[in-house]
């Protein structure tokens, strides 16, 4: 969004000084918290931005045509940094195991993989007794 509005300020070939500039970054920062799960907010904060600084609100108008893809963009970048903060916070509170994790699974899937295999040796066992019980018997005809 900061970008967005520097472009108004560029397309009505106004130049903002750095400071002017730090300070939209800061508002767009406070002011655009949760924007990224509304489809279409990001405009209405922009066009808010725009009005603060007294920037032409037309700017909107042409950023409505990419505000679709950039909204995809940000709403990936949100749940990126969602995932990444809950992997940093799990990672901290030591819930978050990485390697130890994987040795557990490795070993949990090797023993039922054994488990299996002893109870398709007890099946066919099984199978092979019933088959000699079955040999033994005699049929006499008459």
């Amino acid at each position: 969004l900061s970008l967005a509005s520097i472009f108004a300020a560029q397309a009505a070939g106004l130049n903002l000084p750095v400071a002017t500039q730090l300070s939209i970054m800061g508002t767009l920062m406070l002011s655009s918290k949760g924007v990224a799960a509304i489809p279409r907010a990001s405009l209405v904060v922009l066009s808010g931005t725009l009005s603060q600084y007294n920037l032409p609100l037309e700017a909107v108008l042409m950023i409505m045509g990419v505000d679709a893809i950039m909204d995809m963009a940000r709403t990936s970048l949100n749940v990126l940094g969602n995932c990444l903060g809950c992997c940093v916070m799990a990672r901290i509170e030591g819930s978050f195991r990485g390697e130890e994790w994987r040795i557990e699974e490795e070993d949990r899937r090797y023993k039922s993989y054994l488990d299996e295999q002893e109870k398709l040796k007890q099946a066919n066992a099984a199978d092979n007794e019933k088959a000699d019980d079955l040999s033994s018997v005699h049929i006499h005809s008459h």
